[in-house]
């Protein structure tokens, strides 16, 4: 998560976070914290995964 809060301009993550929508009510508990970290990391993983299909899609028309 670091590495992207630093390419988003933070230099620390929980900054980051803290720039989200649903900060404000759901970082004053601990199981908030988790679910919003949650959401940013299945949101990661969502992107990475569309982008690979849009790379195996653009192999496979090539060949």
């Amino acid at each position: 998560m670091q590495d992207y809060a630093e390419d988003m301009g933070y230099n620390n993550w929980l900054k980051m976070m803290a720039t989200f929508r649903r900060a404000k009510d759901m970082l004053c508990s601990p199981d908030g914290y988790k679910i919003l970290a949650s959401w940013f990391i299945l949101e990661v993983i969502g992107q990475w995964l569309e982008a690979r299909e849009s790379i195996n899609s653009e192999l496979k028309e090539a060949i």
